[in-house]
């Protein structure tokens, strides 16, 4: 099993770190950038790395289950190509944060900010946003756990919801053999 799960999660992982790495690279330098299209385009990355969890669980049940796997087995192998995916992804995104895109928080404040200021928000309820934002933005700045925590939170789920959908589908049970008598 480590083997299936070691291949399948770095492939994964490389899969999704190279594709955010290089849109977060393509969306720093843009100067009006559209946050709902990046993470759309974010997640769909996510989900297509994710993918390879139900490649992983069929090789599972193929090699090593003889056909046959169950429904907790694949669960276990497919969270542990989850976890090993997003810990791929936070290694990226924190190595992106200190040496690319050290003035990410910035950047994502103005946009948000010039986000609220076309929506029509009033200037106090901008400038109450924008102070709770920098107080966060702060926070994510200062502390690397912290980072690495939302980081963690922003892909896992992705993987947990695609590991709980193909363990359903990649599930197979032995067949009871019928006795000739």
């Amino acid at each position: 099993m480590k083997k299936i799960v070691l291949t399948y999660g770095l492939i994964s992982g490389i899969i999704v770190s190279v594709l955010m790495g290089a849109s977060m690279v393509y969306w720093g330098c843009q100067a009006d950038t559209n946050l709902a299209g990046s993470m759309a385009l974010g997640y769909a990355t996510m989900i297509l790395a994710f993918v390879l969890i139900y490649f992983a669980q069929a090789r599972y049940r193929d090699q090593v289950g003889d056909g046959h796997i169950t429904y907790g087995k694949a669960f276990s192998v497919g969270i542990l190509v989850a976890l090993i995916s997003s810990l791929c992804y936070v290694i990226t995104w924190m190595f992106l944060f200190a040496y690319v895109m050290p003035d990410f928080m910035d950047k994502y404040v103005d946009i948000e900010i010039a986000r609220m200021t076309k929506s029509g928000m009033s200037a106090e309820q901008i400038a109450a946003a924008k102070m709770k934002m920098e107080e966060s933005g702060r926070l994510y700045q200062e502390n690397a756990f912290y980072r690495a925590g939302i980081t963690f939170m922003e892909i896992f789920p992705v993987g947990l919801l695609v590991t709980i959908i193909s363990s359903f589908l990649v599930r197979m049970k032995k067949k009871k053999s019928s006795l000739a008598s």
